[in-house]
């Protein structure tokens, strides 16, 4: 091989070890827990709530016996939560693990009225 070429390939050692770095390395983007008291809405991420600059923020849903109860707080100490004995929600609520990115909602009974889980490496 040409002095060139060699010099050429050397140089992009470096750089190909870079990009494969970056293309290994994962998509993350924890949410922090957000709370709309007016909207009745909560949502974030597990991780994103331990690893808040604050020691406030939570999030979290409780199932046992065919029930769920979700609680969520933000940093200013606003939270919401909700109860529910719908099949579907409790079940959503069951799902929820160190990589779940929470959405719920209540009425004005304190209701829920919709739970979201979503589970991706990306909320890690």
């Amino acid at each position: 091989m040409p002095m060139p070429n060699k010099l050429f390939a050397i140089a992009l050692i470096p750089i190909t070890l870079a990009v494969a770095g970056f293309a290994f390395a994962g998509e993350s983007q924890p949410a922090t827990v957000s709370v709309d008291t007016t909207n009745k809405t909560a949502r974030g991420t597990l991780r994103g709530a331990r690893d808040s600059s604050d020691s406030v923020q939570a999030i979290v849903c409780n199932v046992r016996s065919g029930e769920a109860y979700c609680f969520a707080r933000q940093s200013d100490w606003t939270s919401g939560s909700c109860y529910t004995t719908d099949p579907g929600m409790v079940q959503a609520a069951g799902a929820i693990g160190p990589a779940s990115y929470v959405t719920f909602t209540w009425n004005a009974s304190g209701y829920c009225t919709w739970i979201m889980v979503e589970n991706g490496s990306y909320n890690l």
